[in-house]
């Protein structure tokens, strides 16, 4: 990785956890300065609260406690070293697991967290929550609402082990979801889904379920079968549709989030935003680093527990203007803590009306997340929508 590339990361990494501190955040808008916010900063008051989370998060959150305060002094190791080149001006020495280190704390100290919902709720006093606490506290109302239409889509006898993604009901009446098409492909891909091509669509016999519960400790199921799928309308657009049938054990389908196409959300504009879904493990992608497994040490942070109902908040950093290629005219850019299993989660300007303005597709640690503008894609997804599936 280049010195130029290291120093973005970094730069970007710190701010972040700068700005999850209210001392941090007015000391770099008292200052306009990154440099001179950086050298003000506390590091040992940031160790010493990753030294305690261990002893705060609840119980739900951790696995093992034993390898969660493993995981937290891993981190505060190799983050102290980090911030003190930071603190120096020096981000182009910045190590893989220093960065690696500060992708962990974003996690972990209230900048981007990843918070478990129960009953459709953030708990409030959740020792990640951060500053978000005085956004979150007014909207829990709303987050009810909106989580209750996100859903798990998963194979029959499906888990939180084993799933393909995240979804949203978009109509109630249709009973239809909008995920990712790659993952109908991981859908259609699975030798236990029975399905025909019929015209543009798919008709699926078995082997596909939408599950709304998901919760963590909530033994609940609300789940509902996956009948029909229409792929993709545009190359470069990774959406798709299914139809849900009830099954005898079904409940009554929740309100359905309403996907806004009026005006662009995704232009840098709102002050914040979340999405609600369904993170799975991280696999290899936070690597080995100075003997440091930093997937581990992001599984222990996560407590663990995947493929359950969270949400994550975070900002638009890559405006849809800026993500260019003909094929990406329709992605911003955002910082919310995703990880696979994440994709097709609905991107909710939650201070604007609390409707899904994009959905999640992909991203690359450390670097960016990246999500469809539904307003940017209107033309072809009010074509996509309307007609439903018959």
């Amino acid at each position: 990785m280049s010195n130029a590339s290291v120093e973005e990361r970094t730069r970007r990494l710190f701010s972040q956890i700068v700005r999850a501190t209210r001392g941090g955040r007015e000391a770099l808008e008292a200052t306009s300065s990154f440099e001179a916010a950086a050298r003000n900063y506390d590091a040992d008051q940031l160790i010493e609260r990753l030294k305690r989370l261990p002893d705060r998060l609840p119980a739900l959150d951790m696995a093992d406690p034993q390898s969660t305060k493993d995981a937290a002094e891993a981190v505060s190791r190799f983050v102290k070293g980090g911030i003190e080149k930071v603190r120096r001006g020096d981000l182009g020495s910045v190590s893989e697991a220093e960065l690696a280190s500060l992708e962990a704390v974003v996690c972990a100290d209230g900048s981007r967290p990843t918070l478990l919902l129960r009953d459709g709720q953030v708990p409030l006093d959740h020792p990640m929550i951060g500053d978000w606490h005085d956004v979150i506290g007014p909207l829990q109302e709303q987050i009810v609402t909106a989580a209750s239409a996100v859903c798990r889509v998963q194979p029959a006898g499906g888990s939180s082990e084993v799933y393909f993604g995240t979804g949203f009901l978009v109509d109630r009446d249709e009973a239809l979801v909008l995920t990712n098409q790659h993952v109908l492909g991981a859908v259609l891909a699975r030798s236990s889904t029975k399905w025909e091509r019929v015209g543009p669509d798919y008709r699926i016999y078995e082997g596909v379920f939408a599950e709304f519960g998901g919760e963590a400790d909530r033994p609940e199921s609300k789940l509902f079968k996956v009948v029909q799928a229409r792929p993709t309308p545009a190359e470069g657009l990774d959406v798709s549709l299914l139809k849900l049938e009830a099954v005898p054990t079904s409940p009554d389908l929740p309100p359905a989030l309403t996907l806004d196409m009026s005006s662009e959300k995704a232009d840098g504009s709102l002050i914040s935003l979340c999405a609600i879904g369904f993170p799975g493990p991280p696999g290899a992608t936070f690597g080995l680093h100075s003997g440091v497994d930093f997937g581990w040490v992001h599984n222990q942070l996560f407590g663990g527990r995947y493929g359950l109902k969270r949400l994550a908040p975070g900002k638009v950093h890559r405006p849809i203007s800026t993500v260019s290629n003909e094929l990406k005219k329709w992605v911003f850019g955002h910082d919310l803590t995703t990880l696979r299993g994440s994709s097709g989660s609905p991107m909710i300007a939650w201070l604007d009306g609390g409707r899904a303005f994009g959905i999640h597709f992909s991203g690359v640690t450390a670097e960016s997340n990246f999500a469809h503008s539904a307003f940017a894609a209107r033309d072809v997804l009010q074509a996509f929508l309307e007609p439903g599936i018959q």
